[in-house]
């Protein structure tokens, strides 16, 4: 939980705050705020989606869980779907990601049945929490390759 006490402490002074302000938003002491950014203590759980929307982060920022502070709009994200098979088309594939979200859903397969090990809801649950670059890349004994990111 050293991370909380890190992000804390860059937060309130992103803000410009003093520990004082930020006690009085949250009613508690300014000790129990010096106590928060050195890590001798935590809040109470129940003020962390508090804590969260006073800085505009996320909790799982807040926790050291996302490397974001806000979750990127993942309808805006586009999917790039990359296979690449020996002796065959390469298949490049650029989708929005509500789109694949949607083809998914209905039993649609992303890539080749034969890689239907990937997690999907994993994907998408990543997806939807802000991750972004390149997320799978598998290759095969017979040398297919597929490389799915996302921006």
């Amino acid at each position: 939980m050293q991370q909380f006490a890190q992000r804390f402490l860059a937060l309130r002074k992103e803000k410009g705050q003093t520990q004082e302000e930020v006690a009085a938003a949250f009613g508690v002491t300014p000790q129990s705020v010096s106590k928060w950014e050195t890590g001798q203590s935590y809040p109470d759980i129940t003020l962390l989606p508090e804590i969260a929307t006073y800085f505009d982060v996320t909790v799982d920022y807040l926790l050291g869980k996302a490397k974001t502070k806000r979750p990127l709009e993942s309808k805006n994200a586009v999917v790039h779907v990359h296979v690449s098979e020996p002796g065959k088309d390469q298949v490049n594939i650029k989708l929005p990601f509500f789109v694949v979200k949607g083809l998914l859903g209905k039993g649609f397969h992303l890539i080749s049945p034969k890689f239907d090990g990937i997690d999907i809801e994993q994907l998408i649950e990543a997806v939807e929490s802000g991750v972004r670059g390149e997320i799978i890349n598998i290759a095969d004994e017979d040398g297919t390759t597929v490389v799915i990111s996302v921006d």
